[in-house]
This record gives C-alpha cells, structure tokens and sequence, in this order.
C-alpha cells in the first residue's frame, strides 16, 4: 500500500482549478496590486463565470506558486515540489487560461543565464560557427544542449528582451552571461504555465513559462560582450577577449 498510495493519489482540485472568489483577495493582496477584481475577472471567463471553493490541497498547492512568484528564485520553487508540478502538468489542457502556455510549435522560447566560461571558451573555439555582432553582444547559431541548475523546472520567458535584461551584467565567478533559445516544438509537451495567468498573480510582465526539464535544446547562443559598458578588466572579460580574438564576427 505504501508503494501504491502515489501511483493511485489524484489531486483534489474539484472541477475548477483556483476559482474561488472568496480568497482571491487574500491570495493576491500581498503579491501585486492587480487586486482581486483582475483575477475575478480572468477566471470568469476562463470559466463562463462558474465559480468554486478551492479545496485543501489545490490551496496549498497555489500557496506555493504564491511563495515562488514573491521569492522570484530557486528558494521559491523549491516550495513547488515534483508531485505538484507532476499533478499540474496533468492537468494542463483541462485548465488552459491557467497552465498551458498557448504557443505554437513555429514559436521560440528563452532563458537569460550563465554558462561556465570553460563552456564559452570551447563554443568560441568553433570556428566553423558563424559569429554575429548584435546589439549589446554576439550570437552564434549552434545546435546544442544547455544544462541549467535550475532543480525543479526552468523558467523560460517568450520575450528574448526580458531574457537580455536578466542575463546582462551579471558576473558570478567563473561564469558568463548569456540568452539560449530553444525552439518551441522541441520542449511543447514538457512545458507549463500560462505566462498570461502568472503575469496576473506575479504582477510582473515577464512572458514566462515553465519546462519540467534542466536540458534545453538549444539553436542559438547570445552572449554578452567583454566589452560592454567598456572594456571590463576583469579575469572573465579578459578571457572572453581572448576568445575572441582569433574569431571572424560578421558585422
């Protein structure tokens, strides 16, 4: 029996997933200032405007998207654990306005994030790949794949500026900032989450969604450039010039 009761556990979401108007307020009133007149509003006519008291679990399970949605980080998803994701993953095409990202399989994903600069030196070093000056970096088209540290799932975003801007300048040790994009296709039946609806709960405008997966099938690398904001003179920016130097980069 204790092998079976996960095999056998089905989630208590009723016939509507978070659509209780009574605890919406609260839900959101700590989180973001859209209020609860935005969220009725969503799940009226996501649902012809039936509505239902959440159950204990479906609560809980919300708290913790709540609790990762405030943390923005690793810390807050670890609060979402793998049987959550795995019942939510489940239900994606029963509740679409919540957990389906709605994208076509011709559309392109990103994730703004750090490589190794042992990573980044050996794609440099391929000299077969064509290397693009782009704005504010290079890109290069490649076919690879990126592993993340994320634990739980990966947090991708359908806006490559949202990307940028969460990837450029940061500089922890060893490591160096880059956008990977991963076709849509490739990744559509492990993907979670529609960005609309968490925009909604978050409040923040950030196109994301989520992959039950730290491997991204990746087609193309945007890095940022050693010389951005001037020349950096650190040992990671020097080490990146290096790279570069015996590198043709198309203009």
């Amino acid at each position: 029996m204790i092998l079976l009761k996960p095999m056998l556990h089905e989630f208590q979401h009723g016939d509507l997933l978070w659509a209780d108007p009574a605890i919406a307020s609260a839900k959101l009133s700590d989180i973001t200032s859209i209020g609860n007149a935005r969220y009725k509003q969503y799940i009226d006519k996501a649902y012809k405007g039936a509505l239902e008291k959440d159950d204990n679990e479906e609560a809980m399970v919300w708290m913790a998207l709540v609790s990762y949605l405030k943390q923005g980080s690793d810390n807050g998803a670890k609060q979402l654990t793998p049987v959550m994701l795995n019942d939510l993953q489940k239900l994606k095409k029963k509740f679409p306005a919540m957990l389906d990202p709605g994208l076509k399989s011709t559309d392109l994903v990103y994730r703004g994030m750090t490589l190794p600069l042992a990573r980044m030196q050996e794609l440099l070093a391929d000299v077969n790949t064509e290397l693009r000056n782009v704005a504010r970096g290079y890109s290069m088209e490649v076919n690879t794949t990126v592993l993340t540290r994320a634990d739980s799932f990966t947090s991708l975003t359908t806006n490559r500026d949202v990307a940028i801007e969460f990837a450029l300048g940061r500089t922890p040790a060893g490591r160096w900032p880059v956008v990977v994009t991963i076709p849509y296709q490739k990744i559509a039946n492990r993907t979670l989450m529609n960005p609309e609806f968490l925009t909604l709960i978050g409040g923040h405008d950030e196109a994301e969604i989520w992959l039950m997966d730290n491997a991204l099938p990746v087609t193309s690398i945007w890095m940022q450039s050693p010389w951005y904001r001037g020349a950096v003179n650190t040992p990671m920016a020097n080490a990146m010039k290096a790279a570069f130097a015996d590198r043709r980069v198309i203009w």
